[in-house]
């Protein structure tokens, strides 16, 4: 799932997964999100840290929450922000973030991400 509330960012992230063998479903908010998952199943999260109506951090700690609460596994999240300081990566950690990527994001950085941190897609 890509959790991405600016319509470029989207645009651009889904277009990288064409010719893949991945599928990707969007979510433009970490409060869809957490619906999203809720009633469905992901092998990966890319979240956007910084987004109206819930962040990414907040969204990711209720993801941490529903699969605790419901014995699920844990599914892999890459944070997905424009900020680069060591304490931005650590404040992802912090939220249940395995992965930190920075944007802009380049097509062969966010696949090597996924083939880390994912499962297939």
């Amino acid at each position: 799932m890509l959790v991405e509330d600016n319509k470029d960012n989207r645009q651009l992230l889904v277009y990288y997964f064409k010719k893949t063998p991945h599928h990707i479903d969007v979510a433009e908010n970490g409060a869809i999100a957490i619906e999203k998952f809720a009633s469905g199943e992901y092998d990966l999260i890319l979240m956007d840290v910084q987004m109206p109506v819930m962040n990414g951090y907040a969204a990711t700690a209720e993801i941490r929450k529903l699969e605790e609460g419901r014995g699920l596994k844990r599914t892999p999240v890459i944070a997905l922000t424009a900020n680069a300081m060591m304490e931005d990566e650590q404040k992802s950690r912090e939220a249940g973030c395995d992965g930190h990527l920075i944007k802009p994001i380049r097509k062969a950085v966010l696949l090597e991400a996924i083939e880390k941190f994912g499962n297939t897609m």
